[in-house]
């Protein structure tokens, strides 16, 4: 149901679990990452370029922070779980 799901496999490590877990909010937060420096250093964009990017900045950052709610359907759950396997 999700559009970007990802399995983790069976065997997979605790940390292992933990990194394909964050991979999704790590795209989300290295898109916000390119929006910001676009918007901070390309010079001469027109009106539409800057409304685009950032929008792709505050929906990224959004998309970043809500996937990491430690709340069982979300990445979140699944870094904080697998952090908690891998420290006992």
């Amino acid at each position: 149901l999700a559009p970007a799901y990802v399995a983790i496999p069976p065997g997979a490590s605790p940390f292992a679990s933990a990194l394909i877990a964050f991979a999704g909010p790590g795209v989300n937060l290295g898109l916000w990452s390119l929006s910001t420096l676009v918007l901070r250093y390309k010079k001469n964009l027109t009106e539409t370029e800057m409304m685009g990017w950032g929008i792709s900045k505050k929906l990224n950052l959004f998309l970043f922070w809500f996937n990491l709610l430690p709340i069982p359907p979300f990445d979140g759950w699944h870094v904080l779980t697998q952090i908690i396997d891998a420290v006992r």
